[in-house]
């Protein structure tokens, strides 16, 4: 879908009964697509009523995708300090869906993101004079029996 659709006006030198024509004759074709796509639909043959039924919902997906696209566009001009904040709920079907095909792994060892404080922890331990409490485990791979505070260990 393109992100902005054409002006679609009538010309200026179109009569207002002309315009109105237009309309009408607008309207009347999407009535006879609407009464075609129905009579397909009824269909005793299955495989006009399988082509019906895709025809019914490729239009959807558009419109699903249109919709889509103005919320948005909607959303691209709030900022983002003042864009709606979603219940746990709704995070919590956003999660699924995101992770309905995920792969968890179980990582184990020392924290990548959590070396740096460890690192000041241990700093400050030696600047206060004592022994640093990741001193034996400095060379092994495994989980130090040392957690920093506030960081929960899994083993």
């Amino acid at each position: 879908m393109p992100d902005c659709l054409p002006d679609l006006r009538p010309p200026n030198g179109w009569t207002s009964r002309v315009r109105s024509a237009v309309i009408h004759v607008i309207s009347l074709s999407q009535h006879c697509l609407a009464y075609t796509r129905g009579w397909a639909a009824d269909s005793i043959n299955p495989r006009l009523r399988h082509r019906a039924e895709v025809e019914r919902l490729r239009q959807e997906v558009a419109l699903l995708r249109e919709e889509l696209r103005i919320k948005d566009e909607r959303m691209r001009r709030i900022p983002a300090r003042r864009r709606p904040n979603y219940l746990a709920t709704e995070r919590m079907v956003i999660l699924d869906r995101l992770l309905h095909a995920a792969t968890v792994l179980n990582i184990q060892g020392r924290s990548y993101r959590l070396r740096d404080l460890e690192a000041e922890l241990a700093a400050s331990a030696r600047a206060k004079g004592a022994p640093s409490p990741d001193a034996a485990d400095s060379d092994t791979n495994r989980p130090s029996s040392h957690t920093p505070r506030g960081v929960c260990s899994d083993s």
